[in-house]
Parts: structure tokens; sequence; C-alpha cells
């Protein structure tokens, strides 16, 4: 079966130049897919997937990637992905990136415990001419196990980092121009008093 893959935010399997769909685009092609060919009928994992990137990153099968690792390369039950590293030899056309190199997602909590950055991934079937996303409960499953929903061929997985607030991180300030920008605070002479919402 064939699975599609894309990291949001590192140019992979998003953009013409990061696929295997070889069209007229002389360097790789319109959509910019990189597809995956895993075992028909297997129970495939999000982690299956990741290591078939991986391995068609080594070989030389995806265009202008010299390097597809992430991190725990044999996950746990419950373990969570900690990082992705992509390493271009060219990126695509049209892309505002530095250039070629290494290209780092990480999961990173911040240093006075406000924020993590997780890796989260979603599952995406087609649907006549649009996408529906399958996994709608996305801290349900880690990438070690089966989807909610099994894999079949022509499904997508889409990682992206996400910033996660643990706490509150604003102040009454920030929350007075918030809610100003949306007329609902008001200023009695220099009190700086909220309207109710």
């Amino acid at each position: 079966m064939k699975i599609k893959l894309r990291v949001v935010g590192a140019f992979f399997g998003a953009s013409p130049g990061v696929g295997q769909n070889v069209t007229t685009d002389k360097f790789s092609g319109t959509k910019g897919e990189v597809i995956l060919d895993l075992p028909d009928g297997a129970v495939v994992t999000v982690a299956d997937v990741m290591k078939k990137a991986s391995a068609d990153a080594a070989a030389g099968l995806i265009p202008n990637v010299s390097v597809f690792n992430y991190g725990p390369t044999n996950p746990l039950p419950g373990q969570f992905l900690q990082d992705i590293t992509i390493v271009y030899t060219k990126l695509p056309p049209k892309v505002t990136g530095t250039g070629s190199g290494p290209y780092v997602l990480k999961l990173v909590d911040s240093a006075v415990g406000l924020t993590s950055h997780e890796l989260q991934y979603y599952h995406f079937r087609e649907s006549g001419s649009d996408y529906i996303q399958l996994n709608k409960d996305n801290v349900t499953k880690t990438f070690s196990e089966p989807p909610e929903t099994p894999l079949v061929d022509g499904d997508s997985i889409v990682w992206r980092q996400v910033t996660i607030l643990f706490n509150v991180n604003g102040n009454p300030r920030d929350l007075m121009f918030a809610l100003a920008s949306t007329g609902k605070a008001s200023r009695k002479g220099n009190d700086k008093t909220m309207s109710p919402l």
C-alpha cells in the first residue's frame, strides 16, 4: 500500500521538489508528496511509516533528501516522538528557508515550564475532492501504536510541531489590548476597567 508522508514546517512532502510524483517538473512532482510503499494487508503504525521514510532517504529514493531521521527509532509502547531531522541536498523551488542542510523539529519544554513544543501527527484520508481527519483525538495514540483507524492505501500522515500552554502566560495588560481590538474593553478616565463580555 502507498502512504503519503508530510512534515509541516520542514518542507518535507509539501512542496514541489521534495517528493516522488515526477511529472513534467524536472525537479520533482507537482504536489511534492513523499509516497512510501508499505506491505499490503499489514497492521501499520506511524513508526513503520517513519522507518520506511528513513530507509528510502538513505537509499536515495526521495529526491533532494539525503537523511530522514527521527527518535526514538524503536519506540516503546506509549513513547512519543522526540525529534525529526531532515537533511536536504537542495531545497525545493520557492521555499524561503536558508538552504540545504539539516532541518530539525524537537519536543522541547520551555525553561520556565509555561509551554511545550510537541510533535503531533494527523491521519488523513481522501474523501471525494476533500480530505477527512481520522484521528480526532490526537493525544490518544503514540506513533508506536496503530492509529485509531487503520492505515489503508492512499492515506496521509502529516506531522507538525505545536505549542501547548500549561498555564496562563499573559498579564492584564495583554488582556486589555486583546479585548480592545474586539471592542470589548473600555476605559473610564485613568481607570483600566474591562467591560463585561
